[in-house]
């Protein structure tokens, strides 16, 4: 009897030893899901209205630096070929021989060229922006970051680069796709 006593005893300690391991090995993940649930509680997230007004800086400064930048590329590119389009076009011309004019000038096609260009170049610069600030002047100014939404922490680029072309699709229908921003708090 004293032997199976002392056995049991010998299993309860190796089994307190086990437990004592098996929470220090566990010490860096509690660790960093208690830092998670922390920053979810100090993490505010910004308005709509502190959105708006980050996007309005942002825009502004846009045209006023890449503006004038962009446009001379575009005036180098299809520059004649605007004019030309301007000086043959009659002026009693109906909407139909308009559009047919603009067709056959190729208006339409430099038209989208010139806003693939654009997309490209600010996109460039965006995820440059985003990638090593996590922010953008507009977000600068109003002391906002770009966070990943499960760890807070700085995004990767690959989710920086989707989260640039979600911009572009929610911009495509008359920018109702940032109607959802004043819908869901978090995003």
């Amino acid at each position: 009897m004293a032997k199976k006593e002392k056995l049991t005893e010998i299993e309860k300690t190796f089994s307190g030893a086990v437990a004592k391991l098996e929470a220090i090995a566990d010490f860096p993940r509690q660790r960093a899901l208690n830092k998670k649930e922390q920053r979810k509680k100090e993490v505010p997230y910004a308005t709509f209205n502190d959105r708006v007004f980050a996007s309005v800086i942002d825009v502004a400064l846009s045209l006023l630096l890449l503006g004038p930048i962009l446009m001379g590329m575009s005036n180098l590119m299809y520059g004649e070929a605007r004019n030309r389009v301007a000086e043959t076009l009659p002026p009693t011309a109906t909407i139909g021989e308009m559009l047919a004019h603009l067709e056959a000038t190729n208006f339409f096609s430099n038209m989208l060229m010139d806003y693939i260009i654009h997309f490209v170049v600010f996109g460039v610069i965006i995820l440059w922006l985003w990638n090593a600030s996590s922010s953008t002047p507009g977000k600068w100014a109003l002391k906002m970051r770009i966070v990943d939404a499960t760890t807070f922490c700085k995004p990767s680029p690959k989710q920086l680069m989707i989260r640039y072309a979600t911009y572009i699709v929610s911009l495509l229908p008359l920018t109702l796709g940032f109607a959802w921003i004043i819908v869901d708090k978090k995003s």
